[in-house]
């Protein structure tokens, strides 16, 4: 898949691995927060490898939640997640996938993905916030990351989440190894 759009390393970097895409064939709105939506389907590539998004409407149907549709561009990404336990929904029952994430939600669902045990490491519990970002702290999730003073990550701080996620924090066992491409020139040409 050829990848047009330019913008700094980290996001030249998640995007010629499959990971994000632009919001057009040449923009991708390193400003935008990222919503809810956006980053079930950053997980979906992340943890299936399906980087062309080839199988994610199997799973449209299977997105449990009142407010996603079969029919939305998302569920197929929703389904697999909430299936997987990647991601949970709210209490009432919603997803709430036009929301932006805060950094923190963020953080829980990347360390869910490289497989930290959300309900074991208390990511779910009252103090689920300092959990996670204890976590994320330590294996350099948020290494060079400056959050918003929105508190919503925008998609070029998420980029560098992901990076970090996927060169420092990840150990080299399991799916991701074979979705990181090793760009040992510096050069980021898509």
């Amino acid at each position: 898949m050829e990848k047009a759009f330019a913008g700094v390393p980290p996001i030249a970097w998640a995007a010629w691995n499959g990971i994000v895409n632009g919001k057009t064939a040449t923009s991708f709105g390193p400003n935008d927060p990222i919503t809810r939506e956006q980053m079930a389907a950053i997980l979906y590539r992340i943890s299936t490898q399906d980087v062309e998004d080839e199988h994610a409407d199997l799973y449209a149907g299977s997105a449990n939640f009142s407010d996603v549709s079969a029919d939305d561009w998302y569920a197929g990404y929703v389904g697999y997640c909430a299936n997987a336990g990647l991601i949970k929904g709210n209490s009432d029952g919603t997803f709430k996938p036009h929301d932006p994430l805060t950094t923190t939600e963020a953080a829980r669902w990347l360390l869910t993905v490289i497989g930290y045990e959300a309900v074991a490491r208390g990511y779910y519990d009252a103090d689920w916030e300092q959990n996670v970002l204890l976590d994320a702290v330590k294996i350099g999730l948020l290494d060079n990351y400056i959050p918003s003073t929105s508190g919503a990550p925008t998609r070029q701080w998420l980029a560098v989440m992901l990076e970090n996620m996927l060169t420092k924090a990840y150990t080299g066992q399991g799916p991701l190894t074979e979705l990181i491409t090793d760009n040992t020139s510096g050069e980021y040409t898509l």
